[in-house]
């Protein structure tokens, strides 16, 4: 995966394809995640079993859907909430670190502003104090590139979480560009699957329609944001 348009274009190409040709089987698994998650405790494990499951289809090797449950089998349950436990640690320290960066940067400017005799419309503090929130989270979300493929390889090569952690940090050093690309990819496809429903809230479109449509856009889009990247990551590993 160099950064070229013509890897880009191959990865989203084999990706479509797997969706496409593991569709009966992507799909009910899809929702048993979506819905089984509910249940907190069973989040972890479906997660598991679900990238399992597109590793097998990345592979071209017979899926069934009750590989969606593998998170539960042998040892894969504790498994999947020591990574859990772990991610959620790490996005924690990074909201810290955005709050610092976001708190004392916007009072700063704002002390430097008043000392200097400057005095600013409210509307004008709001918008500036947006921008530095937008900004910093663009910061903090640097480092959080490094952690991209940590799940697939903690999954697919049944790495310790330590090990899965350093290799990832490895493969984004290696290949920062195209993981970059890659974070923005996955994150749109992804947006793209949940952005109609919230604007059915906002508009109020009747219940049954916008949960039609919340479904509708996870079954388009999670597994195929989710094979893109586990495809990513076999790629990067062979």
């Amino acid at each position: 995966m160099k950064d070229r348009k013509m890897e880009y274009n191959r990865l989203l190409k084999n990706s479509f394809r797997n969706v496409l040709d593991n569709l009966p089987v992507y799909g009910p698994a899809t929702l048993i995640l979506t819905f089984g998650s509910i249940l907190l405790i069973t989040a972890p494990p479906l997660i598991y079993g679900f990238v399992l499951m597109l590793s097998k289809g990345a592979r071209q090797e017979s899926v069934k859907i009750v590989d969606v449950f593998e998170g539960f089998c042998s040892g894969n349950f504790l498994r999947s909430w020591i990574y859990t436990i772990l991610m959620f640690a790490i996005m924690i320290l990074f909201f810290i670190i955005w709050a610092v960066l976001y708190v004392v940067l916007g009072l700063s400017i704002v002390a430097v502003l008043t000392l200097a005799g400057v005095i600013l419309p409210e509307i004008v503090i709001i918008i500036l104090m947006v921008v530095i929130s937008i900004l910093m989270a663009c910061i903090v979300s640097i480092p959080a590139i490094f952690i991209l493929f940590v799940l697939p390889l903690f999954v697919i090569k049944r790495y310790g979480i330590t090990d899965a952690l350093s290799e990832s940090i490895e493969l984004v050093k290696e290949n920062f560009v195209a993981s970059t690309v890659l974070c923005v990819i996955i994150a749109l496809i992804a947006l793209a699957g949940v952005v109609p429903y919230y604007a059915g809230m906002l508009l109020q479109w009747p219940v049954a329609l916008n949960l039609l449509i919340y479904i509708v856009g996870i079954l388009l889009t999670m597994p195929l944001s989710q094979q893109i990247l586990v495809n990513a990551t076999i790629d990067l590993m062979d």
